[in-house]
């Protein structure tokens, strides 16, 4: 375990670089309007951006083993920052999702990166908290990415771009002077290996040692819940600005609410379970609530009931993330595996995400309310195969070496 001003610094620029990563999320809807895009673009775009996190999620984690998290982390986010911009400039369809398929490229650097450090910097009987603080701040910061991209998009939507722009390189700068590597024990592969670890479908070879059928089959929950979450935050974050035609600041007010909520519910609910239960049990509960309250929200009439309904199901939404990221490393009993591992999950997610923002784009073409049904059931799909997956790890012999 690391001494507190190191998990206070990590800590503190991981959420001006969750601040900075979400300022643009809530112009994007009035910025593909202005462009006189089809309403499944939004969904396209995101997904563009997914697959390309997806593809190149093994690659960081491999590479954040091999050179040290830190220096991963600011390389990726001074791409990130680049591809943001090419973003802005873009006046086509073509030009967003060039600029979408970039930006995924790079982000899948800092998002492993960051979760392979603080596993790093955390022991086996503190993980799971520090994950939940990891995620609550994250969730917060996004949150007041939102509130501030927002109201400055009210003034200008090239002006949230370029902020966003100059806070990400600001980010990049102060993870290389106030963070130092904290590889384990650090894997020397040569460029030829760095390479080959670029293809996503070979992590069950990379992992060829830790793979076991629970893990199989717990990756499998990773990508359903990743597909619902996307499903449901794109059709949001789309159905606020076009249904609901509130202006960019209203769309970041609700995401701040959210996180506001989500904050409290990690530091509350959520350490609770991570101390009085067992976390493959907590998480088909929560995974099942989640599909409960957005097949409630989705026939819900009125717009203050649909609203607090959402909240509800963020605050549940919320909570699932650290559970299952600190999951996927329970039992590791050295940290040479962590960066592999939180590359394989955070590729699993990108490939639900991948899914869920077309599912968003192409079911809101056909009813605006849809993609929240679907991705409440995708909720209960997840919610039964992690029942499957709890009695697969209480075998003995199936526990992660």
């Amino acid at each position: 375990m690391k001494a507190k001003s190191t998990l206070i610094k990590f800590f503190i620029l991981n959420a001006f670089m969750f601040l900075s990563c979400n300022m643009v999320h809530p112009v994007t809807p009035a910025f593909l309007k202005s462009l006189a895009l089809p309403d499944f673009v939004f969904g396209l775009a995101f997904s563009a951006m997914s697959i390309t996190n997806f593809l190149f999620s093994p690659f960081w984690g491999r590479l954040t083993d091999t050179i040290g998290r830190i220096r991963s982390i600011g390389f990726s986010l001074t791409g990130y920052a680049l591809s943001q911009y090419l973003f802005m400039i873009s006046n086509s369809e073509f030009m967003v999702i060039l600029s979408r398929l970039t930006s995924g490229l790079f982000a899948g650097g800092f998002l492993v990166g960051c979760m392979a450090y603080l596993a790093d910097i955390t022991d086996d009987k503190h993980r799971a908290k520090y994950t939940a603080y990891y995620v609550a701040f994250g969730s917060v910061s996004a949150s007041m990415g939102y509130l501030l991209g927002g109201f400055i998009g009210d003034y200008s939507i090239h002006a949230t771009f370029i902020t966003q722009v100059v806070f990400l390189l600001f980010s990049a700068l102060m993870y290389r002077l106030l963070l130092k590597d904290e590889v384990v024990k650090p894997v020397k592969l040569n460029r030829q290996e760095l390479i080959r670890s670029a293809n996503p479908f070979l992590f069950f070879v990379q992992a060829k040692s830790i793979m076991t059928m629970p893990l199989f089959v717990f990756l499998i929950t990773i990508f359903l819940t990743g597909v619902a979450i996307s499903d449901y935050d794109n059709a949001l974050n789309y159905y606020l600005t076009s249904d609901l035609e509130f202006p960019t600041s209203y769309n970041g007010i609700m995401k701040a609410v959210m996180g506001l909520i989500g904050l409290i519910a990690n530091f509350t609910i959520n350490q609770w379970l991570v101390k009085h239960t067992e976390g493959r049990k907590s998480i088909v509960a929560i995974l099942m609530m989640c599909g409960i309250l957005l097949l409630i929200a989705s026939s819900t009439i009125g717009l203050i009931p649909f609203l607090l309904w959402n909240i509800l199901f963020y605050t549940f939404n919320t909570m699932s993330l650290p559970i299952q990221q600190a999951l996927i490393v329970e039992g590791q009993s050295d940290g040479s595996s962590n960066g592999l591992l939180y590359g394989i999950f955070n590729s699993v997610k990108s490939l639900g995400m991948i899914v869920g923002p077309l599912i968003a784009g192409f079911s809101y073409e056909i009813e605006s309310i849809l993609p929240f049904i679907i991705a409440g059931f995708v909720f209960f799909l997840s919610a039964g195969i992690a029942v499957v997956n709890y009695f697969q790890y209480k075998k003995p012999e199936t526990s992660v070496k």
